[in-house]
């Protein structure tokens, strides 16, 4: 199991710390440092080599909620039949601003206006790319 617990002080402190500032808060350093400080992260991990489907995996390369891109990544190296669309200047939300207001907290999701807007335009390509390939070979 990954927990909070296994960020260490540090990582948790400090977005608690912008949480209370009214700082944009970014996830993406405290979610690493629980995977890091996980004693099995393995027994954590999806067996997505058992899924028998294709799979696009669209991340973001930015993203301060979480680390998406290596994660679309390890899918890929799981999966031998994955297709990877990473947004290397993407965050969280494609078509979004970086920071995004929820009631009182701002959110880091990373990225910028345009990257993340060009990121939203291209996914979709790739989604309607991939479902119309995928469906004439199905």
């Amino acid at each position: 199991m990954i927990s909070f617990q296994g960020a260490g002080f540090g990582p948790t402190a400090t977005m608690f710390a912008q949480l209370m500032l009214a700082f944009p808060v970014a996830y993406e350093p405290v979610y690493s440092a629980a995977v890091a400080g996980a004693e099995n992260p393995e027994a954590a991990r999806i067996p997505i080599e058992d899924f028998d489907g294709k799979i696009l995996a669209i991340a973001g390369g930015s993203d301060r909620m979480w680390a998406s891109a290596e994660y679309a990544e390890l899918i890929a190296a799981h999966h031998s039949d994955t297709e990877l669309s990473i947004h290397p200047e993407a965050g969280h939300v494609f078509g979004a601003p970086p920071k995004l207001l929820a009631g009182q907290m701002v959110i880091d999701s990373g990225g910028s206006q345009a990257a993340n807007e060009k990121a939203l335009e291209d996914a979709n390509q790739d989604l309607s790319r991939v479902r119309q390939e995928w469906h004439e070979h199905s």
